[in-house]
């Protein structure tokens, strides 16, 4: 039903190509990883001896991960798992699964923003060292953090009310009644709508990508004219302290940039994709199928991102593999205690000839 004001449909998922097994399983399986590892994270980094004002915003990362992984998971299993994606949504599974299709980019887009943060950081740190540490506080941290959520939390706020979901009895195909969702959507949102995926494409893609790329790559090169000029400035003093605390900077940053690299691997294309979506549309609706595909792979990275940041802090953090044994330690000792009273009990059972 349609008229000047308004346009009425029922309610449905996307039907992507082999939706069952990338959102129904794949990408669940992968969001509960990304929760008990990001949790790991951020128990590490809330030690005492961790706090710093990177560690800050990887907290808020691994958070912001951690809710752009799993928010959506339910109605992803549900939906994907259980239902037939082709027939509209039940009431109120529809209104569920529009909300939290609209909160996990919300979620993602705040992972985008702290990350370009890290970056940026980690360049202040390097570059100026002596102004870099006043200005980058664990407090400064704390409120880029805040100020990322509530941001991107109120770009998304259109797509939010830009749908009414009312619920209505049809028949299905075997003629009993359902309920499913009638969905109204106004025509004056879509042009608030096409205003917010410009401000997503612009401020939480492209301009984000940009300045990491080049502050990666100015991070980088700082990285290396300091390494020299640290060697050769003490190269016939004993400064062992200097040479640590450089050293100590020098793999955090080393650390950081192999994050942001990695990250940029994949946001640089989805950005791209998002881009030709939003300002040459036209261009994707001759391409709808290979579109698809590319955003489903696009989309499994994006998962994947969530939980590979934990193993680039395990192999490329000394302190933290430390801190993390620590944590974990206790357990793993009382249980190969076990094991090896067990073994021993089974060793010395067996008489010896």
């Amino acid at each position: 039903m349609e008229n000047n004001s308004t346009v009425d449909f029922y309610y449905r998922a996307n039907n992507y190509p082999a939706g069952f097994w990338i959102y129904g399983v794949i990408c669940p399986i992968i969001s509960a990883f990304t929760l008990i590892f990001n949790m790991l994270v951020i128990v590490v980094f809330l030690k005492r001896k961790m706090r710093s004002p990177t560690s800050a915003l990887l907290i808020g990362l691994a958070v912001s991960d951690i809710l752009a992984a799993n928010v959506i998971n339910i109605a992803f299993v549900y939906v994907h798992g259980f239902l037939d994606v082709t027939k509209p949504l039940p009431y109120p599974m529809c209104i569920i699964y529009n909300v939290t299709s609209k909160l996990a980019p919300s979620f993602h887009t705040t992972s985008v923003w702290i990350t370009t943060a890290l970056g940026i950081q980690r360049f202040i740190i390097v570059a100026f060292p002596m102004q870099g540490p006043r200005f980058c506080s664990i407090r400064t941290s704390t409120v880029i953090i805040i100020g990322t959520y509530v941001l991107s939390f109120l770009m998304y706020i259109p797509s939010f009310l830009q749908r009414r979901f009312d619920p209505v009895t049809i028949l299905d195909e075997s003629g009993n009644e359902i309920t499913v969702c009638n969905c109204t959507r106004g025509q004056e949102i879509l042009s608030i709508n096409k205003l917010q995926n410009v401000l997503r494409s612009v401020f939480g893609q492209l301009v984000p990508c940009a300045i990491l790329f080049l502050t990666t790559l100015l991070l980088s090169r700082k990285l290396k004219l300091e390494t020299k000029r640290i060697l050769q400035l003490h190269k016939h003093e004993n400064t062992e302290t200097e040479r640590r605390d450089f050293r100590q900077i020098r793999r955090t940053s080393q650390m950081i940039i192999v994050l942001v690299s990695i990250f940029l691997f994949v946001e640089i294309p989805n950005g791209i994709v998002f881009a030709l979506f939003v300002f040459y549309p036209e261009l994707l609706e001759s391409n709808i199928e290979q579109i698809q595909i590319l955003s489903i792979v696009l989309n499994l990275l994006v998962f994947i991102i969530y939980l590979i940041n934990f193993w680039i802090y395990v192999t490329l953090s000394r302190q933290f593999r430390r801190e993390l044994k620590l944590l974990c330690g206790r357990k793993l000792c009382g249980y190969r205690e076990k094991i090896n009273i067990g073994m021993s009990t089974t060793f010395t059972s067996i008489p010896m000839t």
